[in-house]
């Protein structure tokens, strides 16, 4: 199976070929579908969408913005794609931001970013009435409220006008493959974020990749935001490349009644959302239909499955997501008993490793090639190799560096090739094992070293824990001896009825039998426990902190 060949997809060397390009080739297939909190679906085409791209961008054209840096600050919708992508197409470059950031954190990224114009929701503008974050003369509302002055409807009714009248100008603009096209802040775990510029063939080039790797189905949903690179790379452009109707959600309430309601083939998600569909799958099961079956048992409690379907968890699944086969994960470690209990209900779990410099998958399993607890193997526009158990790439996926931080971008780049941070290793297959963080390496006073994504991986098979962070603490006052410690968040369903004692007493047991398989050095000497879920970024990593 190493041989097994790429599927075929199509590659663009800007986004504008590749606006014109989908609309051409799907024309009147559904292309973005959004529900309204009532419940109701609005759908576009692929020839609708590109329309309303061009629309835009002559209205861009039109105020002299064309080729200017645009700051997009929304939840997922429909609009905030036609705006980066309207953004791009007109020479320009996007800056998409995190709407979970405070107010003056996005006022110093827009002005770090040299925005001249703000593109922004409705709901998110409410948030800066009281702040000097948002300057109104520079602002565009992404709304379709027809009385809106400054809003989306308008630009969109003049920019037909303007087409209607002289014809598309954008296309005068020349777009360089290897010039920026969006300003993508990282999420940051361990430190501040940073702005990474990513060019029209990066992105466009790591779709296509990623669509060689797998074999998406037609129906795709995500919650992934779209401010990020997975999102907006690996779950809106590559789907688009292939055809594929996207259903976008923008509202974490509604995420399950979206899912529901869609129905689609395929989902691309982060751990803690497979997780929770895992769960979701399990508790679903009726005993009665599975009486004697002790695998059901099994996965009841652990959702530590034997590999390939189980035809009544197939059942089951088929009830409430009919049609539902694979789910791509990302962003963060997923342990390999969900997507073994997944596979077992007969979705196909498909792990990749990304990074934002990256634009961002380095690596996938694939449809037919894939190996549990690994992130697969490399995109075919991607190098990689090892220095000390860091993983380095090479490839045209790359950034054009950090905005504004060329002494950054020095130290993450020796010749051509990026330090990703990460520490692994690939074995004769192919297939690469992510085995921590090197910023996260725990040193001991004897100089052997832990990687603390690995003891987590360990406790993550203990149904008490829900969340864990190993860290190094310091054993007595000696500030360079430390061990391994971790603080855990205890599962509430499983912690039901138990106070802290006891809670503390049981998870220390089930480290200790862990302990019992591990060397000595890499034994966890300390177990805490907290009240609440840890803090984490957008794309659900949890933020480590100095303890």
């Amino acid at each position: 199976m190493k041989n097994y060949p790429y599927y075929r997809t199509d590659q663009y060397d800007h986004f504008r070929a590749f606006v014109d390009g989908i609309a051409v080739k799907y024309r009147s297939a559904p292309a973005i579908s959004t529900y309204s909190p009532a419940g109701e679906i609005a759908t576009r085409t692929y020839e609708e969408m590109a329309s309303d791209i061009h629309a835009l961008a002559e209205y861009l054209y039109e105020r002299g913005l064309a080729g200017e840096h645009m700051a997009i600050i929304s939840h997922n919708s429909y609009m905030s794609v036609v705006a980066f992508l309207a953004i791009v197409i007109a020479g320009g470059v996007a800056v998409p931001l995190d709407t979970d950031q405070m107010p003056g954190v996005i006022g110093d990224m827009l002005a770090f970013a040299d925005t001249r114009l703000v593109l922004i929701s409705e709901d998110m503008l409410e948030r800066y009435e009281d702040t000097d974050v948002i300057d109104e003369a520079r602002t565009l509302i992404l709304s379709g409220d027809a009385a809106l002055e400054d809003g989306l409807h308008r630009a969109l009714a003049r920019g037909r006008e303007l087409i209607a009248e002289r014809g598309r100008l954008c296309p005068e603009i020349p777009i360089d493959p290897n010039q920026t096209a969006a300003i993508v802040y990282t999420s940051g775990t361990t430190s501040s974020s940073k702005a990474v510029m990513l060019s029209h063939t990066a992105m466009l080039l790591n779709a296509s990749g990623s669509t060689e790797l797998i074999k998406f189905p037609p129906r795709i949903f995500t919650s992934l935001p779209l401010y990020h690179a997975y999102g907006l790379t690996c779950a809106l452009i590559n789907n688009l490349i292939n055809g594929a109707e996207i259903c976008i959600n923008g509202d974490i309430r509604y995420m399950m009644r979206d899912f529901s309601l869609f129905k689609p083939t395929g989902l691309m998600a982060v751990p803690l959302i497979a997780d929770m569909l895992c769960k979701i799958l399990v508790n679903h099961m009726d005993p009665q239909e599975c009486a004697g079956n002790d695998f059901i048992s099994l996965v009841k409690r652990t959702f530590s499955g034997a590999e390939g379907a189980n035809s009544k968890c197939v059942a089951a699944k088929e009830k409430i997501m009919p049609g539902f086969e694979l789910l791509l994960c990302g962003g963060a470690h997923l342990s390999p008993r969900v997507a073994k209990t997944l596979n077992t209900f007969g979705v196909t779990v498909i792990e990749g490793y990304g990074i934002t410099e990256c634009a961002p998958l380095i690596s996938a399993n694939r449809n037919e090639y894939y190996k549990w607890g690994t992130a697969g193997v490399a995109l075919p526009s991607y190098e990689l190799k090892f220095e000390e158990g860091e993983i380095l790439v090479r490839g045209k996926c790359l950034m054009n560096g950090y905005y504004k931080q060329e002494d950054l971008t020095r130290e993450v780049m020796a010749d051509g090739w990026f330090r990703t941070g990460d520490l692994g290793y690939r074995d004769s297959r192919g297939f690469l094992t992510i085995t921590g963080r090197k910023k996260n390496t725990i040193v001991l006073k004897n100089g052997k070293k832990v990687a603390p994504e690995e003891l987590e991986a360990c406790l993550a098979a203990i149904p008490l824990v829900k969340e864990s962070m190993v860290y190094g603490s310091a054993l007595g006052n000696d500030m360079d001896d430390v061990v391994p410690a971790v603080t855990i968040y205890p599962d509430p369903t499983e912690a039901k009825g138990m106070n802290s004692y006891e809670i503390l007493r049981k998870l220390q047991s089930e480290v200790n039998a862990i302990n019992e398989n591990l060397p000595a050095f890499k034994q966890i000497r300390i177990v805490n426990i907290r009240e609440e879920e840890f803090e984490k970024t957008s794309t659900k990593k949890i933020k480590r902190t100095v303890h």
